[in-house]
């Protein structure tokens, strides 16, 4: 049996983030798990500031939490819909869309 090491970006990023150029963006898509990883990324996002960080959802990911992990580290969080992106209200946080974030 194979043993595979896992961790959070938070603690890859302290081991090897002065060896990696900076990130401007990041996808994930992780099918359903997208709390978890967002957890894991807290400090990333909130010192390293991304300017894009997307990623879609499943019916059994809690996208309030989602959206509030990005609400506590400053970002503006948007909506890509058919006419373009729209800054997230209380009502399309009750619908179920893919969803981007941009640093404010």
């Amino acid at each position: 049996m194979t043993m595979v090491q896992r961790t959070t970006f938070d603690q890859f990023w302290r081991q090897h983030g002065a060896y990696v150029q900076p990130i401007g963006g990041v996808k994930i898509d992780v099918e359903g798990h997208e709390n978890s990883v967002l957890r894991g990324t807290k400090v990333f996002r909130k010192n390293q500031r991304p300017k894009l960080v997307m990623f879609e959802y499943l019916e059994r990911t809690d996208i309030l939490q989602a959206l509030e992990t990005f609400h506590h580290v400053g970002y503006t969080r948007f909506e890509l819909s058919a006419a373009g992106p729209r800054a997230v209200t209380e009502q399309l946080l009750r619908s179920k869309t893919c969803l981007r974030v941009q640093e404010s």
